[in-house]
């Protein structure tokens, strides 16, 4: 059984939360995952910071998690995800600029 990092609290850290779970300016995910962590922090259990803020409780258990080992930088900041895969693998397009370069068609030009 899995037991959920504790969260404790300065009180510098825990009015930062609170200006952004209540500025208009912070955005939605910030909001969701401030209110997480001081839910977190009044002793709450995952099940039931969920059930409170209509979250799953797998994110609720991600984001309590990551403020434990980064801090408030680390809430504020989605991991970063893999680009695009580009539709035509890189060496079938240096084969396809090898071949236009260094070969001729028969009776046609580059």
């Amino acid at each position: 059984m899995r037991v959920a990092v504790t969260i404790e609290l300065s009180a510098k850290e825990r009015l930062k939360l609170e200006s952004l779970t209540k500025g208009r300016s912070s955005s939605l995910r910030a909001q969701e995952r401030a209110a997480i962590i001081l839910l977190a922090a009044d002793g709450l259990e995952n099940q039931e910071i969920a059930a409170r803020l209509g979250q799953d409780k797998m994110k609720v258990g991600r984001w309590r998690q990551r403020y434990g080992k980064g801090g408030l930088a680390a809430i504020l900041k989605d991991k970063s995800r893999p680009g695009r895969i580009p539709p035509v693998p890189a060496a079938v397009i240096s084969k396809i600029i090898q071949l236009t370069t260094t070969s001729k068609p028969a009776g046609a030009t580059h």
